[in-house]
């Protein structure tokens, strides 16, 4: 059984602190204090308020990176003495934090964190994860259990059906097959609760709600037991549910994320409405190098899951995220202004989102939009940003890109390919 030291007092020693700080060596106890009391009690609600609402881990943000958290803190395994502060710095108004954990047993462990001005932690990568729901920590056991339970096959292709300008797809969750939508802008399997019975979901607990253009609507975490889809078969998945019944397919059953994608080379085919998923070997690399000899690479970053691409309006340059389960392009406000006579006005629409949220938009369209020097015709867009994107892009793009291109993606390298 795991030592539990409840009542142990917390020594922080601070080595080589920047003088600025030296005469307050007790600034951070609090917040250290909570963390090694929530990891050695793995209880993520101790820790929970000391956790500031722009919190990442490894990439991601916002619910994805708090469940991440809270499944770290929950599998923690090790027992801790004590956490020492080794040395502190200030950067960009925020305290980087060099800290050693003193085991009960074994070598100490070297971590980062970093934390606000009023002490609240905004990152802290103390262990390393993997999607796909198979718990943070030992790396060798999670894919020890991918290799035992699930089935990935080398070569997948999987009929496409398009709906509403989305990619449809069949599968089945937990033995109940229906539709879900390919979406390259969600981190993890992301179910319809309005599609499932109360007992056939195993929530786990609420997360934050989720802010999007349309509003604030709740999230649940769920564990999702068995995931089928055309020879691929995915067991306990970390996933997220929410009301998804603006998605009006019948018998739609959520979203799929990126976790599903891994360990693949996708590849989007609208044209023959297909998606065909070849699997990478345990360098990143194709097997038959010879099948992108067809497709050029295309430099991209990466944000979180997410990739951003570049694109041209009329000699102007925007980043923008690249998300195919975009109906309609959205751009942020600022821009409505700044590319104004290289749009035209369509119509009133209205943008839906998750929770039944809905709210009047303005759609206009864009004559030509530039991506891979190849031009895209009549793009629909809408100026309104997307939370937690406004910072990070100029907006995202998604089926008018994907309609007229081949696209092939190895988000697990951050690399995108188009067909030439």
């Amino acid at each position: 059984m795991k030592k539990i030291i409840a009542l142990s007092v917390l020594l922080l020693l601070i080595n080589k602190v920047d003088a600025q700080y030296s005469k307050d060596p007790q600034q951070f106890h609090s917040t250290v204090h909570t963390l090694w009391e929530s990891l050695n009690a793995q209880d993520y609600k101790l820790l929970s308020t000391f956790i500031d609402e722009d919190f990442t881990y490894q990439g991601y943000d916002g619910d994805m990176a708090t469940m991440i958290m809270k499944q770290v803190v929950e599998g923690w395994e090790k027992s801790i003495d004590e956490i020492r502060v080794d040395k502190v710095s200030l950067v960009d108004q925020k305290f980087l934090l060099e800290v050693s954990f003193m085991m009960s047993q074994g070598e100490p462990e070297k971590h980062h964190l970093k934390l606000t001005q009023d002490k609240k932690i905004l990152e802290a990568e103390i262990a390393k994860i993997q999607l796909g729901g198979h718990g943070a920590g030992n790396e060798e056991a999670s894919n020890k259990r991918d290799n035992e339970k699930d089935i990935r096959p080398e070569y997948v292709e999987i009929p496409m059906v398009i709906k509403n300008r989305d990619m449809v797809v069949e599968a089945t969750v937990n033995g109940k097959t229906g539709y879900l939508y390919f979406d390259t802008g969600a981190p993890a399997l992301i179910l319809n609760t309005d599609a499932f019975e109360e007992d056939e979901l195993d929530i786990k607990g609420p997360m934050h709600g989720v802010s999007g253009a349309t509003g604030e609507t709740s999230t649940v975490r769920l564990g999702v037991d068995n995931f089928k889809m055309k020879g691929i078969e995915v067991n306990d998945i970390a996933g997220m549910g929410m009301d998804l019944s603006h998605l009006k397919e019948k018998g739609n059953l959520g979203l799929i994320g990126m976790d599903i994608m891994k360990g693949y080379l996708t590849v989007f085919d609208t044209k023959n409405q297909k998606i065909v998923m070849r699997k990478l070997d345990e360098s990143g690399e194709l097997k038959d190098k010879s099948f992108l000899d067809d497709f050029m690479a295309i430099d991209i970053e990466m944000y979180a899951h997410m990739p951003i691409i570049p694109v041209e309006i009329n000699g102007r340059k925007l980043r923008l995220v690249l998300d195919s389960g975009g109906s309609d392009a959205q751009f942020n406000e600022e821009f409505k202004e700044s590319l104004k006579g290289s749009y035209n006005f369509v119509k009133t629409d209205t943008l839906r989102g998750s929770g039944k949220n809905h709210i009047p938009m303005d759609l206009y369209s864009f004559d030509e939009v530039k991506f891979a020097n190849s031009l895209f015709k009549d793009v629909n867009v809408m100026f309104k940003g997307v939370p937690g994107l406004v910072s990070v892009a100029d907006g995202l793009i998604g089926w008018d890109i994907f309609y007229g291109a081949v696209l092939a993606f190895d988000l697990d390298h951050g690399k995108l390919y188009v067909k030439k």
